[in-house]
């Protein structure tokens, strides 16, 4: 009989691994943090956002952003950090960079999709969830992001503006419907 691992069992493990990280220190000046340490603070970092506890996520993850600037996961999920925090400004610049160093980072690109919608930037938006569905056809978020957006959109003053932009930028506002069901269906 194989065993299990309860889940409470793995909670006191991860547990048990954030606490040992987080008293070695590792996280606090950049300049002596090695490739390892860059593991276990993206690791910490990511586990503070997934507590809530943003503010102490950005802090550890900009550790990392200072003393490796060309780590791509280190921006992003500092930006998603920030995003969480309800600093749309900070996680697009975040975001950015992190797209710059991996033109292929297909979350970096949706959660900026995310940061614009928050920011009112409907138009990159939309070109940021159209680059997720280009790469991925069965990303059903970005496709619901996008409806959302066409939606808010119909609902604006904004209504012969607007389909007329997203036709040049390549965006069907029924496309994505099709596509979505057609998803749907076959999972």
């Amino acid at each position: 009989m194989p065993r299990t691992i309860s889940l409470s069992t793995t909670t006191l493990i991860f547990s048990f691994i954030l606490l040992t990280i987080g008293q070695s220190g590792y996280c606090q000046a950049p300049s002596n943090l090695d490739p390892a340490d860059l593991q276990k603070c993206l690791l910490k970092g990511a586990a503070l956002d997934k507590k809530v506890k943003y503010q102490e996520a950005i802090q550890i993850l900009s550790t990392a952003v200072e003393a490796f600037p060309d780590n791509a996961k280190a921006h992003y999920l500092r930006g998603l950090s920030y995003l969480h925090a309800g600093d749309c400004p900070h996680a697009i610049e975040d975001l950015n960079q992190a797209i710059s160093l991996n033109k292929e980072y297909q979350d970096a690109y949706y959660i900026r999709g995310i940061a614009y919608m928050e920011s009112n930037q409907y138009d990159k938006a939309l070109d940021d969830f159209h680059w997720v569905t280009t790469h991925d056809p069965v990303h059903k978020h970005a496709y619901l992001k996008k409806e959302k957006i066409y939606k808010t959109l119909e609902n604006a003053d904004s209504r012969v503006k607007w389909p007329r932009i997203l036709r040049s930028r390549g965006h069907d506002s029924h496309g994505w419907a099709t596509i979505l069901s057609g998803w749907a269906t076959q999972h």
